[in-house]
């Protein structure tokens, strides 16, 4: 089984979507896939805005926000051009969350709790796991979205909660593998996980990487791609430096200490759920995906 994460540029548009779901779909036919997605490009940061425009109490800003978030994910369905049940069955659950978010957003007092600005900022993955499990189906591939709250128990450190192993091994299985089962491929909102309180908690920033590695590791996957908008991991940003070099090959260790060393192509603690279990992690670009990326290995 491989799990491959998309990141938000990957999924930023409706023609990103598609092109994302063609590349699940072309390794689905090999075995079973995982996937895991962030939200659209920029939607996480519109979600801090509206949890602090609600915490200041200017709710005008707020709805305005939300608005522009509701109007973005509409659009995004409209140009994915479904065929018109598969359009239907989706409209539907987009305006259900749409709808639970904002009658939520009337509900929580002002400021927010840590666990509600978590419950805000989570909003972003499930709405962008309805649209890429859509997609999918549009090329023929069985998917349903999950939740992560529904698969991975998370510590209580909201804003930067760990995934508790034993309990997210469990749970994932009781909940993923009826899914593989029936030859259903999974689409799981990256970046959170639900609490023992029954409340949401956030990984941090990036935390979607982490998602997906807890998930390999706990389904003991063959492997875990890692599907960014760079063909690799390099020695500098290659955005900004014109002298940063492609790595190949580099271990968990390395990769670890650049990433804690604020590398923007892993989340920090991706490593340690995939080198207890010796997955292998490949690093690659969903744009040119006939390139093979970086391997991080033992």
């Amino acid at each position: 089984m491989e799990v491959m994460k998309f990141g938000g540029t990957s999924l930023g548009n409706a023609m990103r979507i598609m092109h994302a779901a063609g590349i699940v779909q072309s390794h689905a036919v090999t075995g079973p896939v995982l996937v895991v997605v962030s939200a659209m490009a920029g939607i996480t940061d519109t979600l801090v805005c509206i949890s602090e425009h609600h915490s200041a109490g200017e709710y005008a800003k707020r709805d305005a926000l939300t608005a522009l978030v509701s109007k973005k994910h509409q659009d995004s369905l409209e140009e994915l051009e479904l065929p018109s049940s598969l359009y239907a069955e989706t409209r539907k659950e987009l305006d259900v969350l749409l709808n639970r978010f904002i009658e939520q957003l009337s509900v929580f007092a002002s400021p927010l709790l840590p666990h509600e600005v978590d419950f805000v900022v989570s909003y972003g993955e499930r709405l962008s796991s309805l649209l890429v499990s859509a997609a999918l189906r549009k090329k023929g591939v069985a998917a349903r979205h999950v939740f992560g709250s529904d698969v991975l128990v998370a510590s209580e450190e909201y804003g930067n909660a760990s995934a508790l192993m034993d309990e997210s091994r469990k749970r994932s299985s009781q909940v993923l593998q009826p899914l593989f089962a029936r030859g259903i491929t999974p689409v799981v909102t990256g970046f959170f996980g639900g609490t023992a309180a029954g409340t949401v908690a956030t990984f941090g920033r990036g935390g979607s990487d982490y998602s997906a590695a807890v998930l390999a590791a706990v389904l003991g996957a063959d492997r875990l791609t890692v599907w960014k908008e760079v063909d690799g991991v390099f020695t500098a940003d290659p955005k900004t430096d014109i002298h940063a070099r492609f790595i190949e090959r580099l271990s968990y260790a390395k990769a670890a200490r650049m990433a804690r060393a604020g590398a923007k192509v892993l989340h920090p603690e991706c490593m340690e759920p995939v080198r207890a279990m010796k997955i292998p992690v490949y690093v690659r670009n969903t744009f040119r995906p006939e390139f093979p990326g970086t391997l991080i290995y033992a």
